[in-house]
Formats: structure tokens, C-alpha cells, sequence
């Protein structure tokens, strides 16, 4: 497959599937490369991959888990989460006193922040 090909596969989110528990997680090229998105936002979202669980259907890291992990304070995975699901790449439920669990997005054909950089 041509590399052109395999990066209109993933902008097209065919055959995604989610890899996580096994050292690795898989991030489809339109988000990991994607400009409108900040770098610690990409790691917060990262990591939240890295905790899905693909029999329930979610993932459900602690806001102090994430910080710990990425070396950022909570308040900064608090921002970094909220940006990330006003811009529709996780959906999140919760609420005080209780931990959040996140609902990743693997449909990003219509999200129109995932797109490319330049140089991709």
C-alpha cells in the first residue's frame, strides 16, 4: 500500500481499531499529527487511549493517574480535558467525588480538528 493510500485510510478512519494493554497503544496519523491540537493535549488524549478498555467501551484513569504519567499538574489534564472534548475527540461522564470515565471518539471523519499538518 502506498503511503498516500494509508494515510487516506486512516483520514477515512477505516479499519481503526484501538490497541491497548500490550506496551503500545495505536493513534490514527489525523489526530497525532494534527495542527490544531497542542502537544500536551495529543499526551493527555494518548494516554486515555492507553487506558481504554475495549470491553467496556471506555477508559477511566484518574485526573491525578494522567498528571502523574505526563509529569503535568491536574489542573493542566483538568484544562487539557475539557479543551479535548469541546473539540469532540472524547466524550467524558462523572462528576465530583467520583472518577470520570472517557469515551474516546474513533469516528473522526466529520471532526474538522483533526486534520493534517503541512508537512504530512
Amino acid at each position: 500500500m502506498k503511503i498516500s493510500d494509508y494515510l487516506m485510510t486512516l483520514a477515512e478512519e477505516i479499519d481503526f481499531q484501538v490497541c491497548t494493554n500490550r506496551g503500545y497503544v495505536i493513534t490514527p496519523n489525523c489526530v497525532r499529527r494534527c495542527i490544531r491540537v497542542p502537544k500536551e493535549e495529543k499526551l493527555v488524549l494518548f494516554e486515555i487511549y492507553s487506558h481504554y478498555n475495549n470491553e467496556k467501551g471506555y477508559a477511566s484513569p484518574t485526573q491525578q493517574t494522567l498528571a502523574l504519567y505526563l509529569g503535568i499538574s491536574t489542573s493542566t489534564v483538568s484544562k487539557h480535558l475539557k479543551s479535548l472534548e469541546q473539540k469532540g475527540f472524547i466524550k467524558s461522564r462523572g462528576g465530583k467525588g467520583r472518577s470520570n470515565i472517557y469515551f474516546p471518539s474513533f469516528d473522526l471523519k466529520n471532526n474538522f480538528n483533526h486534520g493534517f499538518s503541512p508537512s504530512s
